[in-house]
């Protein structure tokens, strides 16, 4: 399974309809792909390794509830094999 990590802006507030970034996750859900969501504000160096607070997420065309965020972990970057 591909590991899909994605920084973008707070999936709470974006518009499903217009959004590049939504267009791209419904995407790679639908190939199968693992999607780690993170904002900006959930990257770190921990002893110079890049981290991200990620938290998995899956997304449905659905104006009324897009995302719904199935668990959360912190994560070296490294083990991502795609980030977006």
């Amino acid at each position: 399974m591909i590991k899909l990590g994605i920084v973008m802006d707070p999936i709470s507030s974006i518009n499903i309809k217009k959004d590049s970034s939504f267009a791209m996750l419904l995407e790679a859900q639908r190939r199968g792909y693992q999607i780690h969501y993170m904002e900006m504000a959930d990257l770190h160096l921990d002893q110079g390794v890049a981290m991200a607070d990620t938290k998995i997420v899956e997304v449905k065309q659905d104006p009324n509830g897009w995302y719904e965020f199935k668990s959360q972990q912190p994560l070296a970057l490294a083990e991502l094999d795609v980030i977006l």
